[in-house]
């Protein structure tokens, strides 16, 4: 029968078969978007990690020993959030970390005392190196500690309060003592040190009924103010 059909049929037969379709033409400017691959977990971006505070070297302190200025105990603060060695002012005391990658606490207690911010060490530290003189011994306010050899300003000044430091002869050591206020009623229940750093003392009993003369018994003389032995200057 096929060969009945003349070139017109054959020419309809072929125009009647279907065509392979040609792929569709994409344009450069757009993006083909393929199937998206699993996602490695070596990719997911790591979560935020808090700021550690680090060791760093102890605040340097005043050459005169004296601790940061201050009004009240909130005028002062520690050196380090995660390792405190001394009691500064609040300008320049660390804020407080959100992680430590080291950690001690802190060596007491951070006091604002007669406008200075001081450690009043717990337990109270060791004695000093050997080396000291009567009067020769220094203090560092701020760390809370006698030293030999320098920072005597801060263990010069007289007071009534706060910390001293004072050189035991025999050992030849520099002793921290932290004065407490002495209650008195009357000023003969008060006297005054006899070594420097000047302070009042309970009066001894060989020494009641004694009246203190000032300039010959010395610039400072004893007083009761306040329910508490204090000491008074006078110009000699």
């Amino acid at each position: 029968m096929r060969a009945h059909l003349g070139p017109c049929a054959a020419l309809l037969l072929a125009c009647a078969a279907p065509a392979t379709p040609e792929p569709p033409v994409v344009p450069s400017s757009v993006v083909v978007a393929s199937d998206p691959e699993p996602a490695s977990s070596e990719d997911e971006p790591a979560p935020p990690i808090a700021e550690i505070a680090r060791p760093r070297a102890p605040t340097a302190a005043d050459p005169s020993g004296r601790g940061d200025a201050c009004e009240d105990d909130a005028g002062c603060g520690w050196d380090h959030a995660c390792l405190p060695q001394r009691c500064v002012g609040a300008a320049s005391a660390a804020p407080e970390a959100a992680a430590c990658d080291e950690s001690g606490p802190p060596p007491g207690a951070c006091v604002c005392v007669t406008g200075r911010c001081m450690t009043r060490p717990d337990p109270p530290p060791p004695p000093s190196d050997e080396g000291c003189h009567i009067e020769g011994c220094g203090l560092d306010e701020g760390a809370g500690r006698c030293v030999v050899g320098r920072m005597f300003e801060a263990n010069r000044y007289a007071r009534d309060v706060g910390p001293l430091c004072t050189c035991d002869a025999a050992s030849r050591r520099c002793g921290f003592e932290w004065l407490g206020p002495i209650a008195c009623t009357t000023v003969e229940q008060c006297w005054v040190s006899r070594t420097s750093p000047w302070h009042p003392i309970p009066r001894p009993k060989a020494l009641r009924g004694r009246k203190f003369s000032p300039c010959r018994d010395g610039e400072l003389a004893p007083a009761c103010k306040d329910g508490r032995c204090t000491l008074l200057a006078y110009s000699c």
